[in-house]
């Protein structure tokens, strides 16, 4: 039973601690920095002109980081720039500097929770941790308890990806809520394509395929909410 407790307490250890962030996620986290400083400074701003040219400066800061995001592989905080464009070209269109405001204050919500996605992004999503685990058992005691190693593992990293979800549900809730309906289901409809084409992706990590159904479910019952707009 000790080597399964050290292994147990090692498996924790990888997953709290995490590997270092990808050239992609730093380069990522630095333009939803960017993106995050120019809202700010649209908000600051008394003329509605000068908030939809700092608007405009943080939209075309994510359409240039797609790559990136995509490189990057952490889907809470695509998923959360994927709002925040969609919010920045509303805040350069509406007519009102209050409403251009009101936009762009979720805006700078959905970047700290991208930034803060992106600092406890864990690779070991693309990775069994139970395998590199076993890959240095040493004993039969170790290899007796592999499935159950898996098993916490596989529990930890979905209460992880529950937790992230919450926060989308909240978001998305706000969306249907507030947005003209026939943008607001558009806006859904392709984060839910989204997700269909990324379970069909071969080859992909359990993790991934439980982050993309619940998202998909989630976003499957705001549709439901939504109706057919008439």
């Amino acid at each position: 039973m000790k080597a399964f407790h050290f292994f147990s307490y090692a498996l924790i250890l990888v997953l709290l601690t995490a590997l270092k962030p990808t050239e992609a996620c730093e380069y990522a986290g630095s333009n939803i920095t960017f993106v995050k400083t120019q809202t700010e400074k649209a908000i600051s701003k008394n003329d509605l002109n000068l908030t939809r040219y700092h608007a405009f400066k943080a939209l075309n800061a994510i359409e240039k980081s797609k790559k990136q995001m995509d490189d990057c592989g952490c889907d809470y905080a695509a998923i959360g720039m994927e709002e925040s464009a969609y919010l920045l070209k509303r805040a350069t269109k509406v007519s009102s500097l209050e409403d251009a405001k009101s936009l762009l204050k979720r805006v700078l919500i959905n970047t700290d929770d991208s930034l803060s996605a992106l600092e406890n992004h864990h690779e070991h999503i693309n990775i069994s941790p139970s395998e590199e685990l076993t890959q240095n058992a040493n004993t039969n005691d170790d290899l007796e308890h592999e499935s159950e190693i898996q098993r916490l593992a596989d529990v930890f990293l979905k209460n992880k990806i529950d937790t992230a979800l919450e926060k989308y549900r909240e978001s998305l809730n706000k969306v249907v809520e507030t947005i003209n309906c026939a943008e607001a289901k558009s806006f859904a409809e392709n984060i839910y394509e989204e997700c269909e084409k990324e379970l069909l992706t071969p080859g992909l990590s359990e993790g991934r395929k439980y982050y993309n159904f619940k998202t998909r479910k989630i976003t499957a019952e705001a549709l439901e909410k939504i109706g057919d707009c008439n």
